[in-house]
């Protein structure tokens, strides 16, 4: 499944879901590059409202305003409601100055979920080596330590240049160059192994 289907059919969106938040399974290289490249739309396209709403707060409710009830009458039922009652919260957080505020509010939740998403397709390029996803530690903590070093030395060391990026190169390698292990394991069927065929009607 393409980019395309991903983000504009119902069924794409499910299985976008699953693959950046769902912490079970197994997923492949292509599909461990798919969820590289989906996030980096996504966080663009969080991006630019952010910005927006921090530079020009009355023109960001505007456009949020628009939005939102197209999206509303697009997806909910009783749309006109959830329209007003969004609409009179966006009213009140522009009126009140809040809207900078409720913007980093939403970048903090944003934050939150993209840290979970990398942990989760983390997890599950781990599990098609049949290993768990704590091993993804290493790399979390490795690069935490490497970090702390450099900054209680206050001094830039050739040494922790070359370990944080050998630790970064592993797990380029790791995740998005090597195969998986073949056939199934503990997490579930190969992830490269054909889907089965559905019987014709």
């Amino acid at each position: 499944m393409g980019l395309k289907e991903l983000f504009l059919t119902a069924d794409g969106r499910v299985q976008l879901r699953d693959l950046l938040f769902g912490h079970d399974g197994r997923i492949s290289r292509s599909q461990f590059w798919l969820a590289q490249l989906a996030t980096i739309i996504i966080y663009v396209a969080l991006l630019i409202p952010l910005v927006l709403v921090i530079a020009l707060p009355y023109l960001a409710a505007f456009i949020g305003l628009a939005t939102g009830i197209l999206l509303l009458r697009k997806y909910q039922a009783a749309w006109l409601v959830w329209s007003i009652i969004y609409a009179l919260l966006l009213l009140s957080l522009t009126l009140l100055g809040l809207v900078p505020y409720a913007a980093v509010g939403l970048g903090l939740i944003a934050a939150i979920l993209a840290l979970n998403s990398s942990i989760a397709v983390a997890n599950k390029r781990l599990h098609d080596f049949g290993w768990s996803g704590w091993w993804q530690l290493v790399f979390w903590i490795g690069q935490g330590a490497i970090n702390i070093v450099a900054q209680v030395r206050e001094s830039e060391s050739i040494g922790l240049e070359f370990g944080s990026l050998t630790l970064f190169v592993a797990m380029v390698v790791i995740f998005g160059c090597l195969r998986g292990s073949e056939g199934p394991n503990k997490y579930g069927p190969d992830s490269l192994a054909a889907a089965p065929a559905t019987p014709a009607a």
